[in-house]
């Protein structure tokens, strides 16, 4: 299991969707081998792994507030629920996108990718940022190719200006704050011009991810990503776009 642990806790191409449903294995299998406090460890050791994942900080908070004789069935409630708001969420993509021709999407969603893999394939064009510097975008329009959608795939330089020939920039999201939402680094410019061209920013996202109190951290990847040189190097994975520049928050309780 703590190879598994360590792998969960590095990883950082697959997405929140992914990562919180593997964490709920992890933690089931603790609290049954070893016991409530080692599971409540693991959580947060996953949780500051992954910072900027809102699904993973509630998932630890509840754990610690379940006590040790509900905790088993805090986790698989959380997991059963989890699964149940991805598919509702899928289904309500699904209709929304319908209501538009050209759609913006940045980094890899599952809840996206098989909300469009439902529609028409006739009736939307959808574009992709390449979402450096670990190119999850790239991914996306493979997938959507494969599935026989017409992509295009943009470099993540070229989106705001492209924005105002979309519909809709349709994007999910890793923490949702009381004022803000945490998405790939890059959605906030993105929503920028995208308000600034009239485009319509949509966020789907399940409500798990939905953050009251909680600290959110802004994870960053390793420098070794970028070109190295005789200069300094960051690399955010995440940025904070203010809600007042997202138009809509589609979550399976709507």
């Amino acid at each position: 299991m703590m190879e598994e642990l360590e792998k969960l806790k590095s990883e950082n191409l697959k997405g929140a969707t992914y990562i919180t449903l593997k964490s709920t294995e992890i933690l089931k299998s603790a609290v049954l081998k070893d016991g409530y406090q080692k599971a409540v460890k693991l959580a947060k050791e996953i949780s500051e792994a992954h910072p900027s994942m809102g699904s993973l900080y509630n998932l630890w908070a509840g754990l610690v507030r379940s006590g040790r004789e509900d905790s088993l069935d805090f986790i698989e409630r959380f997991e059963r629920e989890f699964k149940r708001a991805s598919e509702i969420l899928v289904s309500k993509t699904t209709r929304l996108i319908k209501e538009a021709e050209n759609i913006l999407t940045h980094s890899y969603s599952s809840v996206i990718f098989k909300a469009v893999s439902k529609c028409d394939k006739r009736e939307i064009s959808i574009f992709c940022t390449e979402s450096r510097p670990q190119m999850e975008g790239v991914k996306m329009a493979e997938d959507l190719c494969r599935q026989g959608f017409e992509v295009t795939l943009i470099t993540d330089a070229a989106a705001a200006s492209l924005v105002r020939e979309m519909d809709m920039f349709l994007i999910g999201a890793d923490w949702i704050g009381e004022d803000f939402l945490a998405h790939k680094c890059g959605t906030y410019p993105i929503a920028l011009a995208a308000r600034e061209a009239g485009t319509e920013v949509v966020c789907v996202s399940q409500s798990h991810k939905m953050v009251t109190g909680g600290r959110f951290g802004a994870k960053e990847g390793s420098k070794k990503e970028l070109p190295s040189g005789c200069f300094k190097v960051r690399n955010p994975y995440f940025d904070v776009t203010p809600l007042e520049l997202v138009d809509q928050i589609v979550t399976e309780r709507d």
